[in-house]
């Protein structure tokens, strides 16, 4: 998920997180060596707008618990971690700070099919772009999230099925609860590393691929249920992220 243009801002099927194979001992460390910055190249800085696409069917209570946190998140402490990240551009240094603001929710039900390939979302995009429907921002991120099935059910076979609590979940639907933690990770690097040159390490992980399924610590609430971040009126179980003047995995900063 990029900057740049509105096609390349799009969110990526997280193929990295299996990158958790690769961790140290120390249970705050992810892959070996520190995350670097490099010189030159920018992050979202400033007041970064969220475009929203709900593709399939979606309940409202569904939608809600996204764009809740979405708008939320930014006034937490898992935040702060982004704002250890900056940019030096001709001398001058700028710190990630938000907010969020979710600017415009879009609503494509199954417009292009319920069979989706890895070209249906720039496809998508393309589309809507011609239409005039979409502004090209370099300071916004589009998701795009795609349900043409049983979400709750897929979670025990998909990239989130680490992330899915059979005993439950802090919002009570446990596909979209577990799917959090995914946009967590993505949104954290779309703005840390929004043109995939800014902060890498030297195994060319971003910052929340070097934290991935990290929970600690939570919150146990009733039946087993664990939540470790509040964003407005909702809790949500996410994963940590890398800070980058500690150089290890945390849930705040």
């Amino acid at each position: 998920m990029r900057a740049n243009s509105v096609l390349e801002n799009i969110i990526e099927a997280p193929v990295k997180l299996g990158a958790t194979s690769h961790v140290n001992a120390d249970p705050r460390k992810g892959p070996q060596g520190d995350i670097i910055y490099n010189p030159g190249n920018p992050v979202l800085t400033g007041t970064i707008k969220v475009y929203t696409f709900f593709y399939g069917t979606w309940t409202e209570e569904q939608k809600n618990i996204v764009l809740t946190f979405i708008v939320n998140i930014a006034n937490t402490p898992w935040f702060n971690i982004l704002r250890t990240y900056y940019q030096e551009i001709d001398g001058v240094q700028t710190y990630v700070t938000g907010p969020l603001e979710a600017t415009t929710t879009y609503n494509l039900g199954t417009s292009y099919g319920t069979t989706l390939s890895k070209n249906s979302i720039p496809n998508t995009l393309t589309t809507l772009i011609q239409a005039g429907s979409i502004p090209n921002d370099p300071n916004g991120t589009n998701y795009i999230y795609a349900v043409t099935g049983d979400l709750a059910r897929s979670t025990d076979n998909g990239c989130s099925k680490i992330d899915a609590n059979p005993n439950g979940t802090p919002n009570g639907d446990r596909g979209i609860d577990a799917m959090m933690s995914t946009v967590a990770h993505e949104l954290a690097e779309a703005i840390t590393d929004p043109y995939v040159n800014s902060w890498r390490d030297e195994n060319n992980y971003e910052n929340a691929d070097k934290c991935s399924h990290r929970y600690e610590p939570t919150v146990k609430l009733q039946h087993g249920i664990k939540y470790n971040v509040q964003a407005g009126d909702r809790r949500y179980l996410i994963q940590q992220n890398w800070d980058a003047n500690t150089q290890q995995c945390t849930m705040s900063a």
